[in-house]
């Protein structure tokens, strides 16, 4: 009884997690772009090395890093999916 109840609880986070995947593949390439810059600032501005760069080479190094965070989000994204499909399937 209770291995039911966990299975239904990650197959709804599961949907849930697809909802997220469909909600970020919804966004037109500005509001994307604009999001994973947002995000890419917060980080860079955690950076002491970066926030004693001039204005103009923050702006490079955050075009650069930029691609890496999204390229690690789709992969979190999708690492999360398959880890509630293991949980539910295999060890449940």
């Amino acid at each position: 009884m209770k291995k039911n109840i966990l299975r239904v609880f990650l197959i709804i986070l599961l949907f849930a997690t697809f909802s997220i995947i469909f909600g970020f593949s919804s966004q037109n390439k500005e509001q994307s772009g604009g999001l994973s810059q947002s995000i890419t600032e917060v980080i860079t501005n955690q950076i002491k090395f970066i926030q004693d760069k001039s204005e103009q080479d923050k702006l490079k190094i955050v075009d650069r890093i930029e691609s890496i965070i999204r390229k690690i989000a789709h992969f979190s994204i999708y690492t999360i999916v398959r880890n509630f499909i293991n949980v539910a399937y295999v060890y449940i």
